[in-house]
């Protein structure tokens, strides 16, 4: 069904039954999905980090959970309509120490000093080897992650998918990181991909650069088809 609105210009959400949602067509309106809770191992796992954020969170001083959510104020997150907001500084403690346990880092407590975009020059997928399902990838090592103990570049990746599909907006699953170090990481890294893959499917790749300071990257989507 296509409609043109004299209220809405954009929507994201549900509301009752109907969930409004947009793309490259336009926006468009859709019955809503109702959750299933498959209760995976990796759901598990998330859940299990979510819970340790939060129980470390209440852990810190109250002058650290004022710094975060200074911090949280001068560095809004875009929404699903590209909308600016404010995730708080529990919201900022939690995305950037969830990154940061998925790559086996240590916990920042003391919020970032500065603040503004990380650097990530977009990494390149090259290689995605079927019969190991090994995937190879490519990085600038003179990025300023890769120069600092408590850096990172930590790598997501899709299920395969079919040759035809040119765009992935997830889910990802965490597939391995380039930890940086006083003497940078040579590049190219590899990681082994979480989900086997055939011949000729396409595999999508999330990178995110991690600061020491606990500051992180916006998202860099690549892809290669599997050989």
């Amino acid at each position: 069904m296509k409609f043109r609105s004299a209220l809405l210009t954009a929507q994201s959400g549900s509301i009752g039954g109907i969930t409004g949602s947009h793309n490259r067509g336009g926006m468009y309106l859709r019955a809503r999905a109702q959750p299933i809770n498959p209760n995976t191992p990796a759901q598990q796992l998330a859940r299990s980090r979510l819970a340790l954020n939060v129980a470390s969170w209440s852990g810190l001083t109250e002058a650290q959970r004022i710094a975060w959510n200074d911090y949280a104020l001068a560095n809004p997150i875009s929404d699903a309509l590209g909308e600016p907001r404010n995730v708080g500084g529990l919201g900022w403690f939690i995305r950037a120490n969830s990154v940061r346990r998925q790559a086996s880092l240590s916990q920042v407590s003391a919020a970032p000093v500065l603040t503004g975009p990380v650097v990530l020059s977009a990494p390149a997928v090259t290689i995605a080897l079927a019969s190991t399902d090994v995937v190879t990838y490519t990085f600038t090592n003179s990025d300023p992650w890769a120069g600092e103990v408590g850096g990172a570049l930590v790598v997501f990746v899709s299920r395969p998918q079919a040759p035809t599909i040119t765009s992935f907006g997830g889910p990802f699953r965490f597939a391995g990181f380039t930890a940086g170090a006083v003497s940078p990481p040579t590049s190219p890294g590899t990681f082994t991909s979480p989900f086997p893959f055939a011949v000729g499917q396409r595999i999508f790749a999330r990178f995110v650069a991690v600061r020491a300071d606990g500051r992180i990257s916006a998202d860099a989507i690549t892809f290669q088809v599997s050989t």
